[in-house]
């Protein structure tokens, strides 16, 4: 049996990075959802959920991601998602629609530096 998903945040010049390990299923979707959307401040500019440490996902977690999708949007604040190119979880993503709502980097660095792209212009 593997382990439930766990997930640790951190926050750097205002990107929010939620780390995902673990599996994805409907007995904790929701607390999942609740640790990361409580972590993106009004001041955060952007969320990346680095999900390369992700062992399983079923619908439920597939719900969460665009859950977190609608409601930053709402707040206009950017979302990306960040999955190696060769995961079993990318496949899920593209299956499933998820990559054509949400953008996929295959890293966290690839994710940042488009959202210091998007923000650049909007600096004062």
């Amino acid at each position: 049996m593997n382990e439930l998903a766990s997930v640790h945040v951190l926050t750097e010049d205002g990107i929010v990075i939620a780390a995902v390990s673990g599996e994805i299923d409907l007995s904790n979707a929701a607390r999942l959802t609740g640790n990361i959307t409580g972590a993106v401040t009004n001041e955060a500019t952007a969320l990346i959920v680095d999900l390369s440490d992700v062992t399983f996902m079923d619908s439920a977690g597939v719900r969460m991601l665009l859950e977190l999708a609608k409601r930053l949007e709402w707040r206009d604040q950017a979302l990306r998602l960040m999955v190696p190119a060769d995961s079993l979880i990318r496949k899920v993503l593209t299956v499933s629609g998820v990559d054509g709502v949400v953008t996929v980097d295959d890293s966290v660095e690839s994710a940042r530096a488009h959202l210091a792209h998007r923000t650049g212009g909007a600096a004062d």
